[in-house]
């Protein structure tokens, strides 16, 4: 069973000749969120969508995202969403029809599934039955937006079953001026790098971070180095503050030789401030 790391989890520190030893007596970080989360309720605006589509689909059930506002799940005991078309040359045809049906609930169009505005992640297709899964991520000037994926579920024939959002309405007006820092952000890797190990509890300078990969793509994906740490990769991306506001961050994600865990950390890209903390360690027991 895989499970949290315990609070008493292990992590090294050096002794007298350098080397590295477990110290259990230490807790582990609390992570940071500077997201602000609301009620997980539907806003004014999608209120009058909700009733509309409770409507047409008595029992359905809907949840909502808590920082987007998005309908994060929506499901109906019994029943589909709405029925695939014969024929359809579009395997998705279910998918877009429900969310331009039902726009203000999502806040968008279908037009946000298509290429520029998300991209396709994952599409499975269970063995047994036929059921497709497929998971758009959204993004802004080709950088990925932060935990922010649309999630559809559906039979062989198309039938829409499941749907899950947490896109943002209307990305380009969150992201605003902070467009303008994509092309080459006042932060940059190593600067960002330094931030984390700072955040962490440790003293990194930024002339010791190297860049050892091609960077790659609008969101500059690359590999670090630094010591105390490894396994690190960076790469920008735009964190939802709340429904309306993104900002645009690096994603760093490394392993502290100090804390003997592995992090997520996103840090702003203009201020050079943490804006998320997350451990992604798990343990095996």
């Amino acid at each position: 069973m895989i499970t949290k790391s315990k609070p008493d989890i292990a992590r090294p520190l050096r002794n007298a000749k350098g080397s590295f030893i477990l110290d259990r007596a230490k807790k582990r970080l609390e992570e940071i969120n500077q997201r602000e989360t609301q009620a997980a309720a539907p806003s004014t605006s999608r209120a009058k969508a909700l009733e509309a589509l409770r409507h047409d689909i008595p029992g359905v059930q809907v949840n909502f995202d808590t920082i987007t506002g998005a309908p994060s799940h929506i499901m109906a005991t019994g029943r589909f969403l709405t029925t695939g078309k014969p024929g359809a040359t579009d395997p998705d045809s279910a998918v877009r029809d429900f969310v331009s049906k039902y726009e203000a609930l999502f806040g968008h169009g279908a037009t946000a599934l298509q290429a520029g505005q998300s991209r396709v992640t994952r599409e499975d297709v269970t063995a047994h039955n036929g059921m497709r899964t497929v998971v758009w991520q959204q993004e802004v000037a080709g950088v990925p937006v932060f935990q922010t994926v649309f999630k559809a579920n559906l039979t062989k024939n198309g039938d829409l079953v499941t749907l899950g959002s947490h896109f943002m309405g209307n990305p380009i007006h969150a992201a605003g001026e902070q467009l303008k820092l994509v092309a080459r952000p006042p932060v940059d890797a190593g600067d960002a790098m330094s931030s984390v190990a700072r955040n962490l509890g440790g003293d990194l300078q930024k002339a010791e971070v190297t860049s050892n990969s091609l960077v790659q793509g609008a969101e500059k994906a690359q590999k670090l180095t630094a010591p105390g740490y490894s396994d690190t990769t960076a790469h920008l991306s735009w964190v939802p503050m709340n429904e309306n506001t993104l900002r645009l961050a690096w994603q760093v994600e490394t392993f502290s030789l100090q804390q003997n865990e592995m992090f997520r950390v996103l840090v702003d890209a203009e201020k050079g401030t943490v804006l998320v903390r997350q451990s992604i360690t798990t343990d095996i027991s």
